[in-house]
């Protein structure tokens, strides 16, 4: 949740422009492609809060894009699904594959999305906090997109990535600026596309 709007938006752009790269670099590479746009979606997540700081005054435009930050949210693990269809063989294993993240995801947006949800202006004094993202909502976020990764990744990927998920959440809820856990997300959320282009790149190449 980023603490002010020119960060946010320096943020996306750094963001976008690594994950263009990397788009670019592995486009011949569906499994990269796609963990491309997973992390970009964290991304995308700045331009709502850019927006949130600069309408914090005007209290239906500050809903506005409050509640745009949730449904970005909400389609993040979505973007998994994508995988499902990395495959030439439509056979009882991808049914049993694809019926395990149905019934994941419809346990997560039930459990993470109440019917009955108000989206509040998310801008506070002491930073953007979502009325969403609270109680249990992070750790079944945790553990929806965890779940995700580990059964549509390849394992040529699969522990690097969940990896990578967990320890740069660990240390945007270590790191803060300002009163909330959270509040350096933005900074991390943009290199991570860059991260992801030096191990490819060097560490880990799709063609090897």
């Amino acid at each position: 949740m980023c603490y002010n709007e020119p960060v946010s938006w320096i943020t996306f752009f750094i963001g976008s422009l690594f994950t263009l790269l990397n788009l670019y670099k592995f486009k011949n590479f569906k499994e990269i492609v796609v963990i491309s746009i997973y992390w970009f979606s964290a991304v995308t997540m700045q331009i709502w809060e850019a927006l949130i700081h600069r309408y914090k005054n005007n209290q239906e435009l500050c809903e506005l894009f409050s509640k745009s930050a949730r449904i970005n949210n909400y389609i993040q693990p979505i973007v998994w699904v994508l995988l499902l269809f990395n495959t030439k063989k439509y056979d009882m294993n991808f049914f049993i594959k694809a019926l395990t993240v149905f019934v994941i995801l419809t346990f997560y947006y039930n459990e993470i999305y109440p019917k009955n949800m108000i989206d509040k202006c998310a801008w506070t004094p002491k930073g953007i906090k979502y009325e969403w993202l609270v109680k249990r909502t992070p750790f079944i976020y945790v553990v929806v997109n965890v779940l995700l990764m580990y059964l549509l990744l390849k394992e040529k990927y699969r522990r690097y990535q969940i990896f990578l998920f967990l320890s740069s959440l660990g240390l945007s809820f270590i790191i803060r600026y300002g009163y909330f856990s959270g509040s350096i997300w933005c900074w991390i959320a943009a290199l991570l596309p860059l991260v992801n282009y030096i191990y490819f790149t060097y560490y880990n190449p799709p063609n090897h």
